[in-house]
């Protein structure tokens, strides 16, 4: 089990490690005027690191303005912990003119909006939890991002990493042990813990698109899962988008966001940034996984094999995977790192049977260009279904593969039963399985989830707040495997729409319902004994739930109370 906190050691390590950067960094903080855009969980730890470390002239800012924010915020400012704050309407309009050194800003935040930007041009820095974080973190940080299976991808990296040093820290003096904290998007914020975090630890994170946006400091070692179009509603277009997903192992140039060209031919693209030349240090190096099977992924890897494998002046090793298509792809792609490529068997096509083949593990020799032992996993000794996780599970080897074994991968992969909200079984009943996929929050992630099945066997609960998807691809997926939908929400049009215009999509029946409690008594109706109910939205939770893990909570209790 990953334990992000490690209250156990506190006290106990890095006696003597000064972490100098941090502590000029605290030190600065008393005379700065600060400004915290958003009263989320990442900046609640932030308002408590701030605090804590002797910031006097901390404002606070959200639009939210229910009693319970509000009152927080007062007994905060009552105890002398926040100098003040404005939530409502038109909360930010003192920025501009607030003369503040710094501006935090909440990740759904853009940093081009209006106020923040005038604020910015007066002379205040803009930066965010996450980006202090990374500046001031002593160890080697892992970072994953991407449109799917960051979370999964991250969760699996943390206990492969939790895996190897187990071995190490067993034999070691508490002072000694190496701790692996889980962050980012997903587990705790640990802006509050850099205190704890020793150069000896290692830091793994899920980045999103939106807390990559404006970063100007990459992880040592990073993977994009891949990319399809995401969150089109907050970004201006799909390549500040891709964009954003690039900053996860290379900086902007000149503070400015790269553009790629939208969506497989980045590389010919004449107007497509090319890294500046210049002298690259022997020790100047990152590793980045790439996925040779996604279009977008692959130009970027393209992009830099042209650019002779340096990114800006650092040299960058390439890591490719793909289980989606034949062995040759990552192989054969241009790379100067290690492989991952699936083998089936013989007549499988969804990723259930084969052999998941992996070059190569150093064994803890350190090298990211080690080329060291080849490691084959039986398919069937892999708990997770779909080939996506298969390739969740090689993003994660070959993110650690300079640490950890093959041995390590073997026994994670064993016993690893996935996260939650994730083709999460919750109940059989009357010989009807029930299954949560709450997290499937575009087309792309349920075509995902519906590749897991065999047969046209279910019965799929869908629809949500749009993000100005197309949901024209996710016709065919639902066609192929779903015999009834039951469809709620802004986006029940766009995904009947996508039905109706597949062939032998009148085959499909299409229940329309306005509630989770119609949704899940109207499943039960309809499911017959050996069928699935599967929730799989294809999109955002907002339109009724706070996020996805209330949405996946609420139709685990309805399933639960039949």
């Amino acid at each position: 089990m990953i334990n992000p906190t490690h209250d156990y050691l506190k006290g106990f390590r890095n006696l003597t490690y000064v972490n100098e950067p941090l502590v000029q960094f605290k030190k600065s903080l008393p005379e700065k005027k600060i400004a915290v855009l958003g009263f989320g969980v990442s900046n609640r730890a932030l308002l408590r690191f701030l605090t804590d470390n002797g910031a006097k002239n901390v404002f606070l800012f959200d639009m939210k303005t229910d009693g319970e924010t509000v009152g927080e915020a007062e007994q905060m400012k009552a105890a002398g912990r926040i100098a003040g704050y404005r939530f409502g309407e038109g909360y930010m309009e003192e920025l501009p003119e607030g003369g503040f050194d710094l501006i935090f800003r909440s990740p759904i935040m853009r940093p081009d909006e209006a106020h923040i930007d005038a604020a910015v041009r007066a002379g205040a820095r803009l930066t965010s939890e996450m980006e202090i974080f990374m500046e001031h973190c002593p160890c080697r940080i892992f970072a994953i991002t991407g449109s799917d299976g960051k979370t999964t991808t991250t969760t699996l990296t943390a206990l492969l990493l939790e895996e190897h040093f187990s071995h190490f820290n067993e034999r070691s003096r508490a002072e000694d042990r190496v701790c692996v904290w889980l962050g980012g998007n997903i587990g705790t914020p640990l802006i509050d813990r850099l205190d704890d975090i020793g150069p000896e630890d290692r830091v793994v994170l899920e980045l999103s698109s939106f807390q990559l946006m404006q970063m100007s400091v990459s992880a040592d070692v990073s993977a994009i899962t891949n990319i399809t179009p995401n969150h089109l509603n907050v970004h201006k277009d799909y390549r500040e988008y891709i964009d954003c997903k690039r900053a996860v192992f290379e900086k902007p140039l000149h503070g400015a966001l790269f553009y790629a060209k939208n969506p497989a031919e980045v590389s010919d693209d004449a107007n497509f940034p090319r890294f500046p030349e210049g002298p690259v240090g022997d020790n100047a190096k990152k590793r980045v996984v790439l996925n040779a099977g996604n279009d977008v992924s692959l130009a970027i890897i393209n992009d830099l094999a042209s650019c002779g494998w340096k990114n800006g002046r650092e040299r960058v090793v390439v890591d490719t995977f793909s289980a989606r298509k034949s062995r040759e792809i990552p192989l054969y792609t241009p790379h100067n790192g290690s492989t991952a490529f699936f083998e089936p068997a013989e007549g499988d096509d969804g990723g259930q049977s084969g052999k998941i083949v992996i070059d190569s593990f150093c064994n803890g020799c350190g090298s990211g260009g080690c080329t060291g032992q080849r490691f084959e996993l039986d398919r069937a000794s892999f708990l997770l279904p779909g080939k996506h996780n298969i390739e969740n599970l090689m993003t994660a080897a070959l993110l650690t593969r300079d640490e950890v074994s093959a041995e390590d991968v073997a026994a994670v992969a064993s016993t690893f039963g996935g996260v939650e909200h994730r083709l999460e079984k919750v109940r059989e009943l009357d010989g009807v399985t029930y299954i949560n996929s709450s997290i499937d929050s575009s087309p792309e992630r349920t075509i995902n989830a519906l590749s897991v099945f065999s047969s046209r066997n279910i019965v799929m609960i869908a629809g949500g707040k749009d993000k100005n998807l197309d949901y024209g691809p996710i016709g065919p997926a639902i066609v192929s495997k779903v015999r009834v939908l039951i469809l709620t929400g802004p986006t029940a049009e766009k995904i009947a729409a996508a039905v109706a215009s597949a062939p032998g999509g009148d085959a499909v029946k299409i229940i329309r319902v306005n509630t989770y409690e119609e949704a899940v008594s109207a499943a039960r109706v309809n499911a017959l004994p050996g069928n699935i109910v599967l929730l799989s939205p294809a999109s955002t939770s907002f339109d009724m739930f706070k996020n996805f893990e209330e949405r996946g909570n609420t139709f685990k209790r309805l399933v639960n109370g039949l």
